[in-house]
């Protein structure tokens, strides 16, 4: 019998045959009947720590919440106690060496404040104070509140504790729900804002870039007023006639000038200036430019001859002062509406008080970029390359243009009422005399052997560059004929005119020809030379010779114009009027001023003077009604819209309705600036003699600003010049407002990206939400929507 061998044990196996172990062992990793159960027992300790960790964390979301809702109710409750309690928040606020006005008041609130805040979150029990979780939560110890003027600020800082199992196995105890939180104090989120609006003549352009002609209300400022009373409704609420003690809004239209409102100056029906009007505006003329394209004429009787047109003196050192002139004129056809000329550089860019002296020392610092711009690190290099640009290009007119000693006179501080004045309108024998009338017209002859005057004397002459009478801004206010024509005028006017301009090229002949340069390229000889035998008044050469040198008549031609121009009459000591021109009432021209009805003036000394602005109000009634009575036109400088935005947020004169900060209702007020416009900054170029219209500078002719060259003749050069300074004004003059706390916005209106205006808009608002550029309707509408949810912020606010 055949007996098998014992089976091997799975040891024995191993050393008998370790390759078929080896096999059984692969065998046994792919074998998936036992991974779950393995799985499940490496992961459940994660898994349990993420259950729990979920559980912990949605709790501790639960008590940030509640802590946010408890500190918001109890810094509530301390400002409407404080409130209710006749408190001056201002007195509960810690100065600088610990303690409070109000010290008692400040412990009661504190403490009902801690107290309301137990018993609004019961879970605060739950809480720990300290990081070791070894101090539990307490109101007295770890919940602060601070008190300002205008807020309550409650802050806390807690610890949740996580549990064990996060602890044990993620090193996570605990997890701080510090926070805080700010409410403002009942009328302490105070605005006053200024509304600076372009509405030069584009504004009647279709509501898109590039313009062009579309329906009424797509009309860029009806658009504008539709967004304006959007934000109104914000601040006011819907209806029309509520008013609003906490906040104020003003108006600034601008064009190329801006209004001041005479409403606000003028004490009666006559036009007496009230007592601040006084004090305001320039009454003396002793600012630097008052009177500056005038010059001052009285009869001179030495002769022994009573106002005799033959004899006269010239005194350009005498300012003809505006506010004389307007009297001259009858009241019906024009009175001062209320624009300005703006004062000397840099006074035309600060908020210096009217009547102030200025110094050498304040001149040099207001040229000097200020250190403490606070410009927002995020702010993009271009950005602070326009900034800078500003300030590197600030005017430097003194001495060339005007002494300190002229600028630091208290008179350079005070406004000089705007008066455009009448241009030249004579020509084609309009002006003239004529020998076939009779009586004093017959005898008016210029020689000894009774010559009649010749009709073409007087009229304009003719201009060698092709300045054309036509193109005249502002002629035909006063028709020029009134006063120079023998069949039109009277003796004493017409004489005097005929002497004044015959004693101009007799002085020029003799005082300021060039030999050799006796003609013009077209053949035409200066001043029709044959005449200056006529000449009179021979012994008065100075005034004269000071009149050419002032307004730079140095050739006849379009340049006789200059001295045509700043004629405005013979000074009567009597009624402190100008007769001759201003006074005659016959000689109006049809365009009246509309000075009634406060519309844009399109002729006479007001011209392009906009509408009134509006200082600072809390009856909406008020601002509805100026949004609605915008008109559109004339040319833009945004500068002189910032400078009234600002003067109107500010307590000093000339409108005292801004709040003063440096009190403690005034640290109650937030102040804001919207600065909209449409266009590019311009000195509307015009080919005359003046080589521009009237402005707040004058014109360009004078260049106050000493900004041109010799070589600045062609008009694209001075257009050129004039836009970059003022776009330079604009930004300086945002930085200076800053600095005294204003919050800038400005929008950019159907401009064109990139263009010189936006990076102006941009350098001027800096910080990021605080410029828009609205190509069309809605995006205006966006825009100012946009800025009145940052102005009316949210009570809590953090």
């Amino acid at each position: 019998m055949k007996v098998r061998p014992p089976v091997a044990s799975h040891c024995q196996k191993k050393s008998q045959d370790p390759k078929g172990f080896l096999r059984q062992l692969r065998h046994f990793t792919k074998r998936e009947d036992g991974n779950v159960a393995i799985w499940f027992s490496i992961l459940l300790v994660p898994m349990l720590g993420f259950s729990f960790g979920a559980i912990k964390f949605a709790e501790m979301a639960r008590y940030r919440s509640d802590l946010i809702d408890a500190l918001d109710a109890s810094a509530l409750a301390i400002a409407r106690r404080a409130d209710r309690l006749g408190l001056d928040a201002c007195d509960l606020q810690v100065r600088s060496d610990g303690t409070v006005v109000l010290q008692d008041e400040y412990n009661d609130l504190i403490k009902y404040g801690q107290e309301f805040f137990i018993r609004n979150f019961p879970g605060y029990k739950n809480l720990y104070g300290t990081e070791d979780l070894a101090t539990p939560f307490s109101a007295s110890n770890h919940l602060d509140f601070k008190i300002t003027c205008s807020t309550v600020n409650p802050s806390a800082v807690a610890y949740v504790d996580m549990g064990p199992v996060l602890g044990e196995f993620f090193d996570l105890n605990e997890i701080q729900i510090g926070t805080d939180t700010e409410i403002s104090l009942p009328g302490s989120g105070r605005i006053e804002l200024a509304l600076v609006l372009d509405v030069t003549g584009s504004m009647n352009s279709c509501a898109s870039v590039g313009g062009g002609s579309c329906g009424s209300s797509n009309k860029r400022i009806n658009v504008l007023k539709s967004a304006v009373d959007d934000m109104m409704d914000t601040l006011y609420g819907d209806d029309d006639d509520s008013s609003n003690p906490f906040v104020k809004v003003g108006i600034v239209p601008f064009s190329s000038t801006v209004n001041i409102n005479p409403d606000y100056f003028y004490r009666d029906a006559a036009g007496t200036l009230l007592p601040d009007g006084q004090a305001w505006m320039d009454i003396d003329a002793e600012s630097v430019w008052h009177g500056s394209n005038f010059f001052h004429l009285e009869y001179d009787d030495s002769s022994g001859v009573a106002d005799s047109g033959n004899w006269f003196d010239i005194d350009v050192d005498r300012k003809v002062n505006h506010f004389d002139l307007f009297n001259s004129i009858d009241r019906s056809h024009a009175e001062w509406k209320g624009c300005v000329e703006a004062r000397p550089f840099p006074l035309d860019e600060t908020d210096d008080e009217p009547g102030t002296s200025f110094t050498q020392a304040n001149y040099n610092a207001a040229r000097l970029k200020p250190s403490d711009l606070s410009i927002p690190d995020d702010t993009p290099s271009s950005t602070i390359s326009r900034i800078n640009k500003a300030w590197n290009e600030a005017p430097n007119p003194a001495p060339t243009k005007y002494s300190f000693a002229d600028l630091s006179h208290e008179g350079s501080t005070r406004f000089v009422p705007w008066f455009a004045p009448d241009e030249p309108d004579c020509n084609n024998n309009a002006c003239g005399g004529y020998s076939s009338l009779d009586n004093w017209q017959r005898d008016f002859n210029l020689s000894t052997d009774g010559a009649s005057f010749p009709a073409w004397f007087l009229d304009g002459p003719k201009s060698h560059d092709n300045h054309k009478e036509g193109s005249y801004a502002n002629r035909h206010f006063v028709g020029d004929a009134s006063y120079t024509n023998v069949r039109h005028g009277d003796r004493a006017s017409t004489e005097v005119y005929r002497n004044l301009v015959m004693h101009y090229r007799t002085v020029y002949e003799k005082h300021f020809w060039v030999d050799g340069d006796s003609t013009y390229p077209d053949g035409s000889t200066k001043c029709n030379a044959h005449n200056f035998s006529w000449g009179h008044d021979p012994i008065g050469d100075q005034g004269m010779v000071d009149a050419i040198n002032k307004f730079k008549a140095y050739e006849c031609m379009e340049r006789e114009y200059r001295i045509r121009q700043a004629y405005v009459g013979v000074w009567d000591s009597g009624t402190n009027t100008y007769t001759g021109k201003y006074d005659d009432s016959n000689g109006y021209g049809s365009n009246n001023d509309h000075a009634s009805n406060r519309e844009i003036a399109i002729q006479g000394p007001n011209y392009e003077c906009s509408t009134p602005l509006l200082p600072l109000t809390t009856q909406k009634r008020d601002v509805v009604d100026k949004m609605a009575s915008l008109i559109p036109g004339g040319s833009t400088n945004t500068a002189v819209g910032a400078i009234w935005g600002w003067r109107i947020l500010s307590p000093g004169a000339p409108f005292t309705e801004g709040s003063n900060p440096n009190t403690s209702e005034g640290r109650r007020w937030r102040k804001f600036m919207v600065l909209m416009t449409d266009g590019q900054n311009n000195l509307a170029h015009a080919d005359t003699h003046n080589m521009s219209r009237y402005s707040p500078y004058g014109y360009v002719d004078e260049d106050r600003l000493n900004l041109l060259d010799a070589s600045d003749t062609k008009p694209s050069d001075i257009d050129n010049i004039y836009e970059n300074e003022f776009d330079n004004k604009t930004v300086r003059i945002c930085h200076r407002a800053r600095q005294e706390g204003i919050k800038i916005y400005t929008i950019g209106f159907a401009i064109s990206s990139g263009s010189n205006v936006e990076k102006a808009l941009q350098a001027c608002a800096i910080d990021e939400d605080a410029y828009f550029r609205a190509e069309n309707s809605d995006a205006l509408h966006e825009a100012f929507g946009k800025i009145t949810d940052q102005i009316v912020e949210l009570h809590i606010s953090g």
